[in-house]
């Protein structure tokens, strides 16, 4: 199941991953993810901690199905003639739910969370 709240997606296998049928646990997410829009990287590790993984790259033409609804932030033509450069971090919130944040940098700011999600450790992409 996918659920999409402004530019956040909360990823959760069949059911919920809490085991929470009425979903509590995704909307406390949901708002979570959202409040991180925006903000810089050194905010997002004042408040998360240390992230488990980072990785820097371009976004170009060929994108994962992981990164895929980066697609809606730059358009083709922006990722082929000036592939933007993304931050991906991620961090371990339980042993239920990682949460991925990609950054974006432009030349009068530090990196900026650009889009949010969260997602179950034993999800395939």
């Amino acid at each position: 199941m996918v659920a999409i709240s402004a530019g956040a997606a909360v990823l959760t296998p069949a059911g919920c991953a809490s085991g929470d049928p009425k979903g509590d646990k995704q909307m406390e997410t949901g708002s979570m993810t959202t409040g991180l829009l925006g903000k810089s990287f050194d905010d997002v590790r004042q408040k998360l901690g240390e992230p488990i993984q980072e990785e820097r790259f371009e976004l170009g033409t060929v994108v994962s199905e992981f990164r895929i609804e980066l697609t809606n932030l730059f358009n083709d033509t922006q990722r082929a003639e000036n592939p933007p450069d993304i931050r991906e971090s991620t961090w371990s919130l339980s042993p239920d739910e990682n949460l991925t944040v990609w950054f974006s940098q432009s030349e009068q700011e530090d990196w900026r969370a650009i889009h949010v999600i969260s997602w179950h450790p034993d999800d395939q992409f």
